[in-house]
């Protein structure tokens, strides 16, 4: 009975697995399993969806690395040769390959790093590679990229095997760079001329 209603209220749509009601099942019905922004009268729901799958890869993120979040240190590269070099070469080190190839985006927070302690350069690299990390995430669950399955698709950035080895390394948020990057010439052109965190 909930479905025929169902399909008389929402022509088009697909019923959903179990009878709508209250509490977070809508919403996980919703985020994942409809698709985010596939017209523009849906667009304006989709804040909560996309924030909702945001805050869920950052918890994913704090559950499973909590002492990077409490006490960030630095890993491997990060302090041999990102930190290491920016504070002894300066500007000069932008462009010196670590392992063959360039590390720009880490080497300009390294540099940009130097103007503070140097007990803040762990979590200065940590957090910035973890917003690098929740920037794919949201890049993944826009509107304006047609993919289905896209909360799903976001979180796995988050839910990746042993995360303990490339989460919080600022070396190694490189491939979350790299997924986020690959995701801009398949969205579609924005509507406004201003675009803000779409």
């Amino acid at each position: 009975m909930l479905r025929i209603a169902f399909k008389a209220l929402h022509p088009g749509r697909p019923p959903p697995l179990a009878s709508p009601g209250f509490g977070i099942a809508p919403f996980l019905w919703r985020a994942f399993a409809l698709p985010i922004g596939s017209n523009a009268n849906t667009r304006s729901h989709d804040w909560p969806v996309r924030t909702g799958v945001l805050i869920l890869a950052f918890a994913l993120l704090l559950m499973r690395t909590p002492l990077y979040f409490i006490d960030p240190q630095l890993w491997a590269e990060d302090g041999t040769f990102l930190l290491a070099q920016a504070y002894a070469s300066g500007w000069h080190s932008l462009l010196a390959p670590i392992g063959g190839y360039l590390l720009l985006p880490a080497r300009l927070v390294a540099f940009a790093g130097n103007a503070l302690p140097l007990a803040a350069a762990p979590w200065l690299y940590f957090y910035v590679a973890t917003a690098v990390l929740l920037l794919g995430v949201w890049l993944v669950t826009s509107p304006r990229l047609d993919l289905p399955y896209k909360p799903i698709c976001a979180l796995a950035l988050a839910s990746v095997p042993a995360g303990f080895e490339i989460f919080g390394g600022l070396a190694n948020s490189q491939w979350a760079l790299a997924l986020a990057a690959f995701n801009l010439p398949f969205m579609r052109p924005p509507e406004s001329k201003i675009v803000l965190a779409m």
